[in-house]
C-alpha cells in the first residue's frame, strides 16, 4: 500500500496506480477512499476495470441497481469478469520508467553495490597491467632455460648447446637454412598456441601474439556480454515483462557478441601472421 500511496501522492496518478490503490483500500474496508479513487479512475480513462470494481463495491453495499449500472458500463468498454474480488490493472512499461527516472540516483540506495563488483573485477582483470616474467624455452629443442643461460639469434631464444651446434656450422648457406628452419618452427608453434588460446577466450590469442590493447578490448567486450547471463538479477524487468524470462534474450546477445568477437579476433590474428 505504501508504494502505491507514495506514487499517488507524488503525482504518478496513472489509471493503473489509482485503480490498484482503490482496490487496496477496498480490501482494508476503507470504502470512502476506494470510491473516490474509482471515480477518479473512471473519469481519467476508458478502461472497464474501474467500472467493474465500482460495481463490486456497490454490490457489497447491496446497491443492486447501481451495481448493475456500473457492470453494464464495464461491458460497454469491452470488459467483463467472473471475479468476486477487485481487479487490478497491470502498470505499463512507461509507468515503470516514469517512477524510476523520477527518483534521485543514490549509489547505495537504488543500486546494490554487490552487483557492481563484477564490472569492477572485469575491468581490473582486463586492463590493469599485471606483469609476469615470461618463461624462456629453447626454440630448437624446447627445453626450459634460465635467463642467464639463454642465447639469442635474431628473435629466437636458444639454449647454449643448440646455439653452439648452430655456430659450429661452417657453411654459411647451411647456417642461414638452419636459422630459417628454427624461425619457421617457432612461428608455427606460437601460431598453434595462439589459435588454441583464442579458441578458449576470444582475444587471448591476440594478447599472446603481442597485440595487447586489441586483445584486451576483445576480452573485455566478451566478458561484459556474459555478465547479464550470469548475473541476470542485475537487471530489473519492466512491468510489462513480468512474465517474460530475460535469460534467453541475454543468451542470444552473448552468443551474437561472442561469435562476432571470435570472427574478429581470428581475422586479426591472421592479419598479424600476414604482417
Amino acid at each position: 500500500m505504501s508504494l502505491y500511496e507514495e506514487m499517488y501522492y507524488t503525482g504518478h496518478r496513472d489509471i493503473a496506480v489509482v485503480n490498484n490503490l482503490a482496490n487496496i483500500y477496498l480490501i482494508y474496508d476503507e470504502e470512502v477512499k476506494a470510491e473516490t479513487l474509482y471515480n477518479y479512475a473512471m473519469r481519467a480513462g476508458s478502461r472497464g476495470e474501474p467500472f467493474f470494481n465500482m460495481g463490486l463495491l456497490r454490490l457489497r453495499n447491496l446497491e443492486y441497481s447501481e451495481s448493475s449500472r456500473f457492470m453494464a458500463e464495464a461491458r460497454r468498454r469491452d470488459y467483463s469478469s467472473a471475479s468476486n474480488e477487485p481487479v487490478d490493472i497491470m502498470p505499463t512499461t512507461d509507468d515503470y520508467y516514469e517512477v524510476i527516472l523520477s527518483e534521485p540516483l543514490q549509489f547505495f540506495g537504488i543500486i546494490n553495490p554487490v552487483y557492481v563488483f563484477p564490472f569492477v573485477i572485469i575491468f581490473v582483470l582486463t586492463f590493469l597491467p599485471f606483469r609476469f616474467r615470461s618463461p624462456f624455452y629453447c626454440a630448437t629443442c624446447g627445453r626450459a632455460i634460465c635467463q642467464k643461460c639463454q642465447e639469442q639469434i635474431e628473435d629466437e631464444v636458444m639454449c647454449k648447446e643448440c646455439f653452439a651446434k648452430l655456430k659450429s656450422t661452417e657453411n654459411v648457406e647451411m647456417e642461414a637454412l638452419l636459422k630459417h628452419s628454427v624461425g619457421s618452427r617457432m612461428r608455427r608453434y606460437k601460431s598453434m598456441i595462439a589459435y588454441f588460446v583464442n579458441l578458449v577466450i576470444p582475444g587471448a590469442g591476440l594478447i599472446y601474439l603481442g597485440r595487447n590493447f586489441v586483445g584486451l578490448v576483445v576480452v573485455f567486450i566478451v566478458m561484459l556480454s556474459y555478465v547479464p547471463l550470469f548475473f541476470s538479477r542485475l537487471f530489473i524487468k519492466p512491468a510489462g515483462w513480468v512474465s517474460l524470462s530475460l535469460i534467453p534474450l541475454f543468451a542470444l546477445v552473448a552468443l551474437v557478441v561472442g561469435s562476432l568477437m571470435y570472427v574478429y579476433s581470428f581475422l586479426a590474428m591472421r592479419g598479424s601472421h600476414g604482417d
